[in-house]
C-alpha cells in the first residue's frame, strides 16, 4: 500500500511539475500541498539535470537556415563548440534522397543528440513537449551528401553551406530574432 501511495504522489507531483507553471501552482495549492510539491520539485529538477548533457537545444546555439531552394523550409541547425550540426533526416529530405531515414548510416560522423520539440497545445493553453533522439551530422557530412545528391541546386547548396564556416554570415539566430549580415 505504501508503494502505491508513493507512486500516486510521484505521478501527481510530476504532472503538476510538467503541466502547470510554478506561478500558477502557488495560487492553486494550499500551504501544506505547496510544501509537499516543493520537496518533490527538487527531486524532479535533479532528475531533469541528468539527460541535459546531450540536449542539443540546451548546449548548442540554434540557427534557422534558409537554404537557397524554392520549396525548402528553414532548417534548424545548431552550433556546438564552434562546429555546425544539422538534422540528418531534414537535410536528406531537402537534398532529395529517396529514403532519408537511412541517411544517418551513410554519414561517418553522425552524432545522436536529444532535442525537445513541441508536441501539441493543451486545452489549458500550455504546450506539451517531448524529448526525442535525433541524428545530427556535421557540416562536412552535409557537404558530402550535397555532392552526391541528384537535385540540380546541389552546387548552390554546397556554396551556401561552405559560407557557414564563418558563422555570422547568412544566419538568423532564433533566440535574438535578428538577422546577422
Amino acid at each position: 500500500m505504501r508503494d502505491l501511495s508513493y507512486c500516486f504522489d510521484r505521478t501527481y507531483h510530476l504532472a503538476l511539475h510538467t503541466l502547470v507553471p510554478q506561478s500558477k501552482l502557488r495560487e492553486i495549492l494550499s500551504v501544506p500541498e505547496w510544501t509537499e510539491y516543493l520537496s518533490w520539485a527538487e527531486v524532479f529538477e535533479e532528475n531533469d539535470a541528468l539527460p541535459k548533457e546531450r540536449r542539443i537545444d540546451l548546449l548548442g546555439t540554434p540557427c534557422a537556415l534558409s537554404l537557397p531552394l524554392k520549396l525548402a523550409r528553414p532548417v534548424m541547425a545548431y552550433q556546438v563548440n564552434g562546429s555546425w550540426l544539422f538534422p540528418a533526416y531534414d537535410m536528406a529530405l531537402i537534398l532529395g534522397y529517396a529514403s532519408p531515414s537511412v541517411i544517418g548510416s551513410q554519414c561517418p560522423h553522425k552524432e545522436l543528440w536529444q532535442i525537445q520539440v513541441n508536441r501539441r497545445r493543451l486545452p489549458n493553453g500550455m504546450i506539451s513537449h517531448q524529448v526525442l533522439n535525433k541524428n545530427f551530422i556535421p557540416l562536412q557530412d552535409v557537404l558530402d551528401l550535397a555532392r552526391r545528391s541528384s537535385i540540380p541546386e546541389k552546387a548552390e547548396i554546397s556554396e551556401y553551406l561552405k559560407s557557414l564556416k564563418a558563422p555570422e554570415r547568412f544566419v538568423e539566430n532564433t533566440e535574438e530574432g535578428e538577422k546577422n549580415t
